[in-house]
């Protein structure tokens, strides 16, 4: 690439003491490519993970020790396994996406419930967003609660 294809950009860096001007050669190279759908490999991975590895407060190594010490291995032996992957709720294979609008009390309380979704988050709890088609690529057909948020009674303020 020539250099009148390139061009100067100033930025100012500073330690707080002494400015000083930071000259950078910036490059830029025309690219034609296609808009591509690529966000579906990340909620693929993520829940790909997730599938292998629960998220859970147990030690499965802890649990498959103590059940070993108290010879309870043979009676309890998916326990650790199952704190490793999650257990079985029994659901039925799910053929039809069902997820109904939430309640309208999400958006009559919605500072309170953003701070509620906030918190999950940081705990690791949730994972996505995700559209409907999203995830039905990722694990087929779901099926979900609406969601609501409900003040507690006499505590003003509380959810």
């Amino acid at each position: 690439m020539d250099e009148s294809s390139a061009h100067m950009v100033s930025l100012s860096a500073t330690d707080g003491r002494d400015p000083e001007v930071v000259q950078l050669k910036t490059m830029t190279w025309p690219m034609c490519a296609q808009d591509v759908e690529t966000r579906i490999m990340e909620p693929r991975l993520v829940l790909e993970e997730r599938k292998c590895k629960a998220l859970t407060p147990y030690n499965a190594k802890a649990w498959r020790q103590a059940l070993e010490d108290f010879n309870l291995s043979s009676r309890y032996p998916h326990i650790p396994d199952c704190l490793e992957t999650g257990f079985s709720g029994g659901i039925l294979t799910i053929e039809h996406t069902y997820a109904p609008p939430n309640n309208t009390s999400v958006v009559v309380h919605t500072e309170a419930f953003q701070n509620i979704v906030n918190t999950e988050f940081s705990k690791g709890h949730f994972v996505g967003p995700f559209s409907t088609k999203e995830l039905e690529l990722v694990i087929g057909p779901f099926q979900m609660s609406l969601l609501s948020i409900i003040p507690k009674p006499g505590k003003p303020g509380k959810f």
